[in-house]
């Protein structure tokens, strides 16, 4: 079995590894940027209800 035909899979897999890791990578900044909306989304809910209590006791 010649060099060039043992050495092709190894690259060949090298990329597949690659792609799986950009494609996590960018899993996770979905996920994180989901959760901040989330989160942003709670406190925007919090702040108003409590602007609410204090403008109701004024």
């Amino acid at each position: 079995m010649p060099k060039e035909m043992n050495f092709r899979p190894h690259m060949q897999l090298g990329c597949i590894i690659q792609l799986d890791q950009i494609y996590r990578i960018k899993i996770s900044i979905f996920i994180a940027d989901k959760l901040t909306v989330i989160l942003l989304k709670n406190h925007l809910l919090v702040i108003v209800s409590i602007l609410k209590e204090i403008i109701v006791i004024y």
